[in-house]
């Protein structure tokens, strides 16, 4: 017999993980709380959503369904620098315009999942600032901090980059995660995954950390936490798709819809089978058309543009073939956008924005509609994203896949109902020696650990 299970959200961004933990849990969160401005949004004249930021999709969704929970804001800022703070552990929590309460009890909490912008360790990232990388990395300390020393639930998880689960990236937030848990009496689950081994053909690989409350006062090993591997082709996957409320077409933008044209006018009859081995510019610069691009391009006419915005976007198109062909002679690693179609062969591209405006349906001469890239997140089918196209795009894509969130959480459940039976201690296992209360789970290869993988 499941137990109740209070639990509550720390920065739900998007709602992906929330709404895979509510499955998994069989309740709403008890609580929410999250940071200023991230359920902001703004309107046009006529009272349609102009804007909005990645919370207000998700609260709006729970309001309609008269699930609102408790929500308020904490009183600082996301990315604020805590080591220069004098006493950040104990916020005023302050009302937004979702909130329906002055106060929310943690107490007795059981269960804390947060979300932490994830973008200080992602490799999509494109600033080179290590100071800034590190300030977004804040996000995510202050709310591991704030949880496991005064929330003191029995079990915290949030999800995070590849690289939090191995490497030198992420060794300092790891020793910081680990130090913190081990003073407050946690041990900690690094559990590496795909949402492709989740019943979804996306290829997502992340991390989720998962901190245990020590049931005694010695130190103790994690649960075991168990594989799965659900595979499903894309083509299985986009034929079981329902329909969504929201479908509309995204749009190329303007730098793809100039090399798709491209490869339409020279490879009329294969631009697709050509685009599915490669990206538009890795086809162009590593098959010897650069030339015939570039000249391509100097009489290439966007619709609806004048003429000042023509020779600005020509402009731009040839400075970025002629970095990109750099970087490829140089051997550097490149990130990619430029048009491509999705091949079915493989697994559906990780959803981020940067794709979605650039690979085409693996059946259609089309971007992922709005509904397909929802439903590659596993969200409702009358789930909304509010604001213009590409916003939708981009927000969706900061989340985390319903059915692998949903997975995770009922590993969690699991233990939680059976607590004392579930945990194990160092003491006495050969395998694990006396010391150690970490360990690192890949169940992309279905193999267990007690060090990272050194990159």
């Amino acid at each position: 017999m499941q137990k109740k299970i209070k639990w509550g959200f720390i920065e739900p961004l998007t709602g992906g993980m929330a709404l895979g933990a509510e499955k998994a849990i069989g309740s709403a969160p008890d609580w929410v709380l999250s940071f200023p401005g991230f359920c902001s949004h703004t309107e046009n004249e006529d009272g349609t959503v102009k804007s909005a930021m990645n919370e207000y999709h998700y609260l709006t969704y729970m309001k309609k369904h008269n699930k609102l929970p408790p929500y308020l804001t904490i009183n600082r800022q996301p990315f604020a620098d805590f080591t220069k703070e004098e006493d950040p552990w104990h916020p005023e929590l302050i009302k937004n315009e979702f909130s329906t309460t002055d106060t929310i009890d943690l107490s007795n909490t059981d269960l804390v999942c947060a979300l932490p912008v994830c973008s200080g360790l992602s490799n999509a990232t494109t600033t080179k600032n290590d100071e800034t990388r590190e300030l977004r990395n804040c996000n995510m300390q202050w709310i591991t901090k704030f949880v496991l020393e005064h929330i003191k639930p029995k079990v915290y998880i949030f999800e995070n980059a590849p690289a939090l689960f191995a490497g030198a990236k992420g060794k300092p937030i790891r020793e910081f995660i680990d130090n913190t848990a081990e003073a407050a009496g946690y041990s900690v689950t690094y559990f590496k995954t795909d949402t492709c081994l989740h019943h979804n053909a996306q290829r997502r690989p992340r991390t989720f950390v998962i901190c245990w409350k020590w049931t005694g006062t010695e130190k103790e090993m994690p649960p075991i936490i168990n594989f799965e591997r659900d595979e499903i082709s894309v083509k299985d996957f986009l034929d079981e798709m329902p329909v969504y409320e929201q479908n509309e077409e995204m749009p190329l933008n303007w730098p793809n819809q100039n090399i798709l044209d491209y490869f339409k006018q020279v490879h009329p009859t294969d631009y697709r089978e050509l685009l599915k081995e490669r990206s538009g510019f890795a086809h162009i610069i590593e098959c010897g058309e650069k030339d015939q691009y570039i000249e391509f391009c100097k009489t290439y006419q966007w619709k609806n543009d004048d003429p000042a915005t023509q020779e600005k976007h020509r402009a731009c198109l040839l400075r970025s073939i002629n970095h990109t062909a750099e970087k490829y002679a140089a051997g550097s690693w490149i990130f990619d956008t430029t048009t491509s179609v999705i091949d079915d062969k493989k697994k559906l591209p990780s959803i981020m924005h940067k794709v979605t405006t650039s690979k085409l349906h693996p059946y259609k001469d089309r971007l992922l509609t709005v509904g397909e890239i929802l439903y590659c997140m596993g969200m409702p089918t009358d789930y909304h994203i509010y604001g213009e196209t590409y916003e939708k795009s981009h927000q969706t894509g900061q989340n985390v896949p319903v059915n692998t969130a949903r997975y995770i959480v009922s590993e969690i459940v699991r233990v939680l109902n059976d607590w004392e039976v579930e945990r194990r201690k160092t003491n006495g296992n050969p395998f694990f020696g006396d010391n150690d209360n970490v360990e690192f789970v890949d169940n992309t290869k279905q193999t267990y650990s007690l060090k990272p993988k050194e990159k």
